[in-house]
């Protein structure tokens, strides 16, 4: 330890390792879902007669419109939910990272 400076790992915050893994996470599992709804509406759009080219077709038309639900229900929640209330107010993050750590110890 270097005199008076605490070690690297008592410095960091301690969300940093999950906030760099949550996009992955969320990504990963967004993939998996979309994958196993065009996977399974080509299942079954073949059992129902149809050719291999015209059922992963319809696989991959079902998770695009899937896809396509999800970011038009995130552009309303987006638009209706997040508020002007303190946007463009200046924020004292060393200040209150400070008050935390002082909170904490």
């Amino acid at each position: 330890m270097v005199r008076g400076r605490a070690p690297r790992a008592a410095r960091a915050p301690g969300g940093a390792a999950v906030t760099g893994e949550q996009p992955q996470v969320g990504d990963a599992f967004g993939c998996a879902i979309l994958a196993t709804l065009a996977e399974d509406h080509t299942a079954s759009r073949s059992r129902a007669g149809d050719t291999a080219a015209t059922a992963l077709t319809e696989g991959f038309r079902i998770g695009f419109i899937a896809t396509a639900v999800t970011m038009v229900v995130g552009v309303l929640v987006a638009v209706l939910l997040l508020r002007e209330d303190g946007r463009g107010e200046k924020v004292d993050i060393v200040g209150a990272q400070a008050a935390a750590l002082e909170g904490s110890g």
